[in-house]
């Protein structure tokens, strides 16, 4: 009679222990969802008024316009745009998206220094498109939305990695670019006088006014 009595009593004391420490560990998980929610409220309201001061100036800055007049674009309706980028103070954390050769994607967090918007400043358009130098226009989010692996920095990174191959770096040291790059390469710009593509160059694309959204 002992052994019966006393076995219930164990095993509510050790189911209660063990649930005890499941709502410890829930109400851990909770506050700590909670603390990294309220940090990057933080986070998003500082950059809401750093992205507000760099627009401001990227709308009121027409130097650039100079530049490219003399540059005439003749396939009808083309324009020429050069994208606003967000440079966050100390970088900002993002989800990278990574593809492998066999066409699984996966994910890495890495921080930005610029992040590419869908804005953009018409520095020289054919006529018939309908829009004119300084002109501020929108393109399709989607369009414009996240980084991938440079592949030219992935092919020097297997060089390093293979043997009896000279690895030659790559024009473009960057590890990661925005996707933009790679969505619109048949639209990218070069500047004449560049032997190479500069920054400026790489957020600079020759488009068909049909990949304009509308003006701001």
């Amino acid at each position: 009679m002992r052994i019966v009595e006393t076995e219930p009593k164990v095993k509510g004391i050790i189911g209660g222990g063990v649930t005890n420490n499941i709502v410890a560990l829930e109400k851990e998980k909770e506050k700590r969802i909670q603390e990294a929610e309220k940090q990057r409220k933080a986070e998003d309201e500082k950059h809401q008024e750093e992205y507000a001061n760099q627009l401001k100036s990227f709308k009121e800055d027409n130097s650039q316009l100079e530049k490219y007049k003399n540059i005439l674009i003749e396939r009808p309706k083309d324009v020429l745009i050069r994208l606003f980028t967000f440079k966050p103070e100390g970088g900002k954390k993002s989800t990278i998206l990574q593809q492998d050769s066999q066409g699984n994607w996966s994910k890495e967090v890495d921080s930005v220094k610029a992040i590419t918007s869908n804005i953009a400043k018409v520095l020289t358009a054919e006529e018939s498109s309908g829009y004119k130098a300084g002109d501020l226009v929108l393109l399709k989010y989607s369009d414009t939305l996240g980084m991938l692996k440079n592949p030219q920095w992935e092919h020097y990174e297997v060089s390093l990695r293979a043997q009896g191959v000279d690895a030659i770096p790559p024009e473009d040291v960057r590890k990661y670019i925005p996707a933009i790059e790679q969505s619109f390469s048949r639209y990218k710009f070069k500047w004449p006088g560049n032997y190479v593509m500069d920054q400026d160059d790489r957020i600079t694309f020759c488009l068909p006014s049909l990949e304009i959204v509308g003006k701001i």
